[in-house]
């Protein structure tokens, strides 16, 4: 019988974050989706919420629709972080953080960890420069 390991194709990770350990896992391709789903949905409600004519009744209910939508992506995110327990602790975590923090926080604990589709080869080469400077000189 075949015997597999998801964390052998760098889907899970364990990591401590403010001194509490995580198994964080990548975005599954669902997840994935429904984050870029919620992401345009926010961008179309704060691009109505620009225009001039929008009323101030509206745009309450838009920036309460924004924050909906902004939880239920936190959300998505925190079920991607095991806590060990209920899950209280990833949410929390994920909550206190900036969109942008949460990308760079992502990013550093899958850095250097290849995906399923990626050549594990690739990522050592892509520290180095492979730029050819005899071309670079070419065209100045």
């Amino acid at each position: 019988m075949l015997e597999l390991n998801t964390s052998d194709f760098g889907l899970q990770v364990e990591v401590k974050i403010d001194g509490h350990p995580y198994r964080v896992r990548r975005l599954g391709a669902g997840e994935e989706l429904k984050l870029g789903s919620l992401l345009r949905k926010m961008r179309k409600l704060l691009r109505e919420m620009a225009k001039p004519e929008v009323s101030d009744q509206r745009t309450d209910q838009i920036e309460k629709e924004v924050d909906d939508l902004e939880q239920e992506s936190i959300r998505v995110i925190a079920l991607t972080f095991n806590d060990g327990g209920d899950g209280s602790k990833s949410l929390d975590l994920i909550s206190r953080l900036s969109h942008e923090d949460r990308t760079t926080m992502i990013r550093k604990i899958f850095a250097g960890v290849p995906s399923e589709t990626e050549n594990p080869e690739d990522i050592e080469d892509a520290g180095e420069d492979t730029t050819d400077s005899s071309s670079e000189s070419e065209s100045n």
